[in-house]
This record gives structure tokens, C-alpha cells and sequence, in this order.
């Protein structure tokens, strides 16, 4: 186990707080930056890495070194979000691991179709659903059947999506999250996978003005709340005619 610290990033306190465990646990410490630092006197676990400069020259030299069980310590979110993929590729470096994780994904999908498909067939055959059903559920259950179905076929025709989302989908969105937008990293991709991205967005759009919107209404309890009877008081249309 090793521990880096980013050093443009980390706090002065925590990085002392990190010299004085390192110097107590035996733990070595690697101090990364694109200036010329010195560790601290009297601590040999602790060591410096002078990279070149330029933006983000010093994560990557992190994210290349860094092994399964390492420590990072910093405060910039774009690094924690490059290290994290590694633990899914280091996960599926064994082949069984793979199709255990591919599998499961592809199992649960399939189900979640196919509970899509009985959905959507009960509110078009069962009348009292039909008369009380809106133009908005039946967009919200397309695009869900849409998201499912392109997601099985990425499956299918794009395997081992664990591996490759890791290294393109995962630097995608927090490249949004950070407000620095890259869609050049989505140019290569096949037009199933982007049918599937763009749905994502789209029913994220749609899902404040669907029924959807109750799952973060609070108090948050739809989920879990007993099962609602209601009472249909106009009269159908057609009854009591001669």
C-alpha cells in the first residue's frame, strides 16, 4: 500500500496529518506536484514527485502510478473521478468476475423489459386504466422501453460495457458535472449506444412534468405508502342509453 497526495490540491493540515501517519505506520507517502517540493525533514517514508507543468499533468501522473488498495488524498474532484474506474477494471481483470458483473447487469435489464412490456400491455387493454391515462405516461413508458432496449442491445452487440463505460461514459459525465462538457468522447460510439445516452436525457427532461415526479416529493414516501383504491364517480359513457 502506498499513499499519494496530491500536493496542488491537499490542504496543508492534511497533508501534515498524512507525513506523521505515514512516519507512525511505516506507510511510504508520495507528495505529486508540477513544482519542485522537498519532504519534510527527519521522514523517510515520505517521498516527491516533480512533474512537468501544465493543467492536470500531476493527477495523471497519479492515475498511472496508482495501484488497487492505494490511498489518494486530495480535494479535486476530477482526479477521485478518473481513480474510481480503475477499481471496475481491476474487478474485471479475472474473466469469471466479468461475466458475473456483465451477466447480472443483462439479467436484471431483461427483466425490467420485459415488466415494461406488461405495463405498457395492461394500460392500452385494460379500459378503466386507459380512460384515466395521460399523454405523459405513455411518453414516460416508451422512453423507458426505448432506455431498456437500446441497453440490451449495447449488451448484446458492445459486450463487456463495464470495461469500456469505465474508460469513455465514466470521464464523460464528470466532465458535465464539473461544467466542462467534452462530447468529442462520445464522437466514436456507435449510434445504438448514442440513441441510448440521448434517451437518458430526454427522460431526464420529461420526468418533472410525469407522475415520476412523486418518488422526490416529499415527504418521500410513494414507494412505500399502502396501495390507493379509487373511487370512479362520472358515469361511462354509453350507460343508460335506450
Amino acid at each position: 500500500m502506498k499513499i499519494w497526495i496530491d500536493a496542488d490540491a491537499a490542504p496543508r493540515d492534511v497533508k501534515e496529518l498524512v507525513f506523521r501517519a505515514a512516519k507512525r505506520l511505516e506507510i511510504g507517502a508520495v507528495l505529486v506536484a508540477n513544482q519542485r517540493l522537498h519532504p519534510p525533514a527527519g521522514n523517510p517514508m515520505v517521498s516527491a514527485v516533480w512533474v512537468d507543468g501544465g493543467p492536470d499533468v500531476a493527477d495523471q501522473h497519479i492515475v498511472d502510478t496508482a495501484e488497487p488498495g492505494d490511498l489518494v488524498v486530495t480535494q479535486d474532484i476530477p482526479l477521485a473521478a478518473l481513480l474510481v474506474p480503475r477499481g471496475i477494471l481491476w474487478w474485471n481483470a479475472v474473466p469469471a468476475r466479468v461475466y458475473l458483473l456483465e451477466g447480472t447487469g443483462a439479467a436484471l435489464a431483461l427483466w425490467a423489459f420485459i415488466g415494461l412490456v406488461v405495463l405498457i400491455w395492461r394500460r392500452v387493454s385494460v379500459a378503466r386504466i386507459r380512460q384515466v391515462s395521460t399523454p405523459m405516461d405513455v411518453v414516460v413508458l416508451l422512453l423507458l422501453a426505448l432506455q431498456v432496449a437500446t441497453g440490451l442491445w449495447t449488451a448484446a452487440s458492445f459486450r463487456f460495457g463495464s470495461s469500456w463505460f469505465a474508460g469513455v461514459m465514466t470521464p464523460y459525465l464528470w466532465s458535465l458535472l464539473t461544467l466542462r462538457p467534452r462530447p468529442e468522447l462520445l464522437a466514436d460510439l456507435a449510434w445504438p449506444i448514442k440513441v441510448h445516452i440521448t434517451g437518458f436525457f430526454v427522460l431526464l427532461a420529461v420526468f418533472p412534468f410525469s407522475r415520476l415526479i412523486h418518488m422526490v416529493t416529499l415527504p418521500l414516501g410513494y414507494l412505500v405508502r399502502p396501495w390507493q383504491i379509487v373511487v370512479w364517480t362520472q358515469k361511462r359513457r354509453g350507460r343508460g342509453r335506450a
